[in-house]
């Protein structure tokens, strides 16, 4: 099994006109799980990932891409929807992060940080974490959309990207977004104008790359 065949394996949510990459977990089709991690030498030379700490999933760009591309996705799968406001669940060494996009009003929504462990009981989950993770696993039967308190409060996305905005609309796909293996080609064309996106893609593109190597190593060794 080459490179190719191996990435046509992994999930990337997107288009290659515009942004696109792979996602850490998709559970049953509607909610992704993206948990960030940095490659980090060890002493005896070998690279390991090691979880983020938990400031750096505020406003992370990563996060922010992935759950606007997945809520255009989804309203183009499921347009019979009553709403379009999509979570993406952010994961760091200690803590958690919920991002909603409703890619029919442009509103972007982020909570606070929320802790995994409990603040008062000592080695116990906190009942916030898991309780917060339940409703976004089960938004599209919990989820009422926005309130009106909300609307006013635009992403301005559609303004940023309204050169390419009929392409996340209307062209996004589930899999197979890159061809010919031409995966390392990723970037968010709207917003290239912004180093600090450009430098965390690219940190994202190199995470990606080693991701689908170990992935092939792994096939192969287990064929």
């Amino acid at each position: 099994m080459n490179l190719c065949q191996i990435l046509q394996e992994i999930f990337f949510p997107g288009n290659p006109e515009v942004w696109h990459g792979n996602v850490t977990i998709l559970i049953k089709d509607e909610v992704i799980v993206e948990s960030l991690e940095d490659e980090q030498e060890c002493s005896d030379g070998k690279a390991q990932m090691k979880n983020r700490s938990c400031s750096d999933l505020s406003r992370n760009a990563q996060l922010v891409a992935e759950t606007i591309v997945f809520s255009f996705l989804q309203k183009k799968r499921h347009p019979e929807r009553s709403n379009f406001l999509t979570p993406c669940i952010g994961i760091a060494k200690s803590c958690l992060v919920i991002l909603l996009y409703d890619s029919e009003h442009d509103v972007l929504l982020e909570s606070s940080l929320i802790p995994f462990m409990s603040a008062t009981c000592s080695n116990k989950f906190s009942v916030d974490a898991i309780l917060v993770t339940w409703l976004a696993l089960n938004y599209k039967y919990l989820c009422t959309g926005l309130t009106e308190e909300m609307l006013p409060c635009k992403a301005n996305f559609f303004e940023q990207a309204k050169k390419s905005l009929d392409v996340y609309k209307n062209n996004l796909t589930k899999q197979n977004v890159v061809s010919a293996c031409e995966r390392e080609v990723i970037l968010l064309t709207e917003w290239s104008y912004s180093t600090y996106l450009l430098e965390k893609q690219n940190k994202i593109n190199e995470l990606n790359r080693k991701r689908a190597s170990e992935y092939m190593t792994f096939k192969e060794r287990s064929t």
